[in-house]
Parts: C-alpha cells; structure tokens; sequence
C-alpha cells in the first residue's frame, strides 16, 4: 500500500478521496504524509479502497497519456496534409504555367 500511495498518478482530486475515505486531511499539497500520519490516521485500515482509487488514477493517467498520443499523431497528420496540399498547389501552379507558355 506504501508503493500504491507513493504513485505520482494520483492528483489531488484523487488525495481528497483518500482524505474523505479515511476522515482526515491527506492532501500533498506543500506537506509529507509520515508512517506516523498513516499509523495515526489507521490509513492502512483502507487498503481496498484506497487501492482503488490508486488504480482509477492510474488508469486515468494512462487514458491522458493516450489521448496525448492521439493529439500529437493528428497534428501531425494534419501537418502532413497542409504541405501535401501545398505541394500539390505548386505543382498545379507549375503546371497551369507551362500550359500558358504552351
């Protein structure tokens, strides 16, 4: 359980879940959470539901991770087509100008 909360999946929507879950405030923001905070707090008494939430920001990261891919592939993609596109002006251009001289 120790690895699951040390995950840098979880965001701080995800540590207010495990604050509500275990009715104190865990929240990493600016503060170190000890073993004797997690003794205090019997944090380990929640391993199930906290083990969910880790894997639910888990999954969450790694949907990002992939909707990034897919933005990065399309601007690429879209990339590619702007300068087809422009590759095929010219070339349309060179062509409707040798006509011309033709």
């Amino acid at each position: 359980m120790l690895k699951d909360l040390r995950t840098e999946a979880l965001k701080e929507r995800h540590w207010k879940q495990i604050s509500e879950i275990v009715g104190a405030d865990l929240s990493t923001s600016g503060k170190k959470i000890t073993m004797e905070v997690l003794d205090k707090y019997n944090v380990f008494d929640f391993g199930t539901e906290i083990a969910r939430i880790v894997k639910t920001a888990t999954q969450e990261e790694q949907l990002d991770c992939m909707i990034n891919d897919l933005k990065n592939t399309w601007v690429l993609k879209n990339w590619e087509k702007v300068r087809i596109l422009a590759l095929i002006k010219r070339f349309v251009f060179y062509i409707d100008r040798a006509k011309a001289y033709h």
